[in-house]
């Protein structure tokens, strides 16, 4: 393993591994839904899509096509707390591949006609996740259970605010967060360690944008009193939701207990909710947890379906 901090503050790890004919590089940037304003719920995900959009020297579709013509394969991902990027590809590619990928990351054209035709597909990715139960009660319980804080809407947004996000604020979102000093980019794989820190600061290492959050303290977490909320739905079970003040999990031993937990209460047919609520006692068709491991004060939510 091989860690190293470049001089404009990106994070470079490096675990060499010659058994495979692979790599994989993944970016980490610290930001997600917790870091947006509400007036731009959804803008971290948002983002996210963009990037995979064209720079001056890719077109729209040409990063994914060099992956592809390759035997690769990328994807990405948005969450409360972070968004990341992540390409695999045979290792002998890596000189190319890394130029291509600090291309994306770095210098995202954020095209216009890109911007307001990628906005439908968000759109339509709501309208998907409200036709699910669950997807419809998760969204519904997020206001519910938080008075205030950084989590009071969900990391894809709402039709709402995602049609009235503009490409300027998709732009200073760009320049606010994913500066070097709020990146981490990790590389496993048959790759020489001093060979990838120096394609690394010839490709990442120009950038001295520094993290400039949208505001200068998070709002802290408070939650709603007490009690329960019915929703109406057209589906032949009922769904539920048990939610449960969390905490900041800012310590590695925090997170291990509560995954831990959420595996003791609700993975396998053994766990506590599953092998006496849907095992012994039939009351429930399915039972699940989920202890939100975040940067600030959260929840914990025990779910479900029953007749």
């Amino acid at each position: 393993m091989y860690d190293t901090t470049l001089p404009n503050g990106l994070t470079l790890s490096v675990q060499h591994n010659p058994t495979i004919a692979l790599v994989t590089m993944d970016m980490w940037v610290r930001v997600g839904s917790g870091d947006e304003l509400p007036e731009i719920a959804g803008i971290s995900h948002y983002l996210e899509h963009m990037l995979f959009k064209g720079t001056e020297r890719l077109a729209v579709g040409e990063y994914d096509r060099r992956i592809e013509e390759i035997g690769g394969y990328l994807n990405a991902a948005t969450s409360t707390d972070y968004t990341h990027y992540y390409v695999t590809v045979p290792s002998e590619h890596f000189d190319r591949v890394i130029e291509d990928f600090a291309d994306v990351m770095m210098n995202s054209s954020l095209d216009p006609d890109e911007v307001d035709s990628e906005r439908q597909v968000i759109i339509e990715e709501i309208r998907r996740k409200l036709d699910s139960p669950f997807g419809y009660l998760f969204d519904h319980a997020m206001p519910s259970m938080y008075e205030t804080g950084p989590y009071t809407h969900t990391v894809i947004g709402t039709k709402e605010s995602v049609s009235t996000i503009t490409r300027d604020q998709l732009a200073e979102h760009y320049r606010r967060f994913y500066t070097p000093d709020n990146m981490y980019l990790n590389i496993v794989g048959n790759v020489d360690p001093n060979h990838v820190k120096q394609r690394t600061q010839e490709l990442f290492g120009e950038s001295n944008l520094k993290l400039n959050p949208w505001r200068e303290q998070v709002p802290p977490t408070t939650y709603r009193n007490p009690g329960d909320e019915e929703l109406p739905g057209k589906w032949n079970e009922a769904y539920f939701i048990l939610a449960f003040p969390g905490h900041a999990s800012t310590d590695p031993r925090e997170i291990a207990v509560s995954d831990f937990a959420a595996t003791l209460l609700s993975d396998g047919r053994t766990s506590r909710l599953k092998n006496r609520l849907q095992e012994r006692l039939g009351l429930v068709s399915n039972i699940g947890t989920y202890f939100q491991t975040s940067r600030h004060q959260s929840c914990m939510l025990i779910y479900g379906t029953c007749e």
